[in-house]
């Protein structure tokens, strides 16, 4: 859901490539996390479960970039502090503006004024008309109940993995992946379709294959990068790709990772490496789910 290209309109002082609703081609309610990390780069900082994310604001003269996920993995809200402060009026023609905005609040210490039909809002401090803009938001305005449809679809098929029946789950991931085309978790949930109902059967292989690297793609977070790793070990015997995609999950969220890890470079002959794994992931969980695998890699290792 790229935004088509539109003329940018170019901030004095600030190397900014924006129109309202729009960061460098970056619009919220159509960008899904692969786009902002291949904008912006990697985050600098993650929080609340990769739902909010800093970056590197040095590259467009700003002082900080802050961008607000929703768990679906699209853009939910973009943030920027520029370096240097400027007027309303100012962002108001920069950035195409109505000239009265649609609501006024004034809270913490900040005077917000928010452009609703055009996803904006500017905040000034002291929060006083005359005072200068210190950062500016641009936020989804969801449409027709998009918000609320997105998530009926996660729970339909939630429900239906819960009773293993195989053709609502079917039903509603196909319905996910026709309306919301760019939201990942209706591509792993072909995934969970298929291991529930057909244990990940060999004439699935290619079509799973490409629902994994979509889900990347669109969200490259802890959850696509394991089921990636699942894919390419179990269904495409590739232990390479499969070390690839375990290695860009984060260990220090998902410590059991350390046994798939570990299974991975056993098969690549990487015998230190693997026992390494092996062993932090019994240390993490002497008896966890995955101990027999773990115990029984280091077995074959000695």
């Amino acid at each position: 859901m790229r935004t088509v290209f539109l003329t940018l309109l170019l901030l004095p002082a600030m190397a900014l490539a924006a129109f309202a609703g729009s960061f460098e081609g970056l619009t919220p309610g159509e960008s899904t996390r692969g786009d902002v990390y291949r904008t912006l780069g990697q985050p600098t900082k993650i929080e609340d479960n990769g739902l909010q994310c800093w970056f590197d604001a040095a590259p467009f003269q700003g002082k900080s970039l802050t961008v607000t996920f929703h768990p679906s993995g699209i853009m939910e809200r973009l943030q920027v502090e520029p370096a240097q402060a400027h007027s309303k009026n100012e962002y108001a023609a920069w950035l195409g503006l109505k000239k009265k905005p649609s609501r006024v609040l004034v809270e913490n210490g900040f005077r917000y004024s928010l452009y609703d039909g055009q996803g904006a809002a500017l905040a000034q401090k002291p929060p006083a008309d005359d005072a200068p803009v210190v950062f500016f938001v641009y936020y989804w305005i969801a449409q027709d109940g998009e918000k609320e449809r997105l998530l009926a679809l996660y729970n339909q098929f939630k429900d239906a993995h819960a009773r293993k029946d195989c053709d609502a789950m079917r039903t509603a991931w196909q319905a996910g992946q026709k309306e919301f085309p760019m939201v990942a978790q209706f591509y792993l949930d072909q995934i969970r379709e298929a291991a529930t109902c057909r244990k990940l059967a060999p004439p699935d292989s290619e079509a799973l294959l490409l629902a994994a690297d979509t889900a990347v793609f669109l969200n490259p977070d802890d959850e696509s990068y394991r089921m990636q790793g699942h894919i390419y070990s179990s269904v495409a015997d590739n232990p390479a790709k499969a070390l690839d995609a375990f290695s860009q999950v984060d260990l220090a969220r998902n410590p059991d990772i350390n046994v798939f890890l570990g299974a991975c470079h056993q098969k690549l002959g990487h015998a230190q490496k693997a026992r390494s794994h092996f062993e932090a992931y019994l240390a993490t969980y002497p008896n966890g789910e995955y101990a027999d695998m773990a115990k029984a890699g280091l077995k074959q290792l000695r």
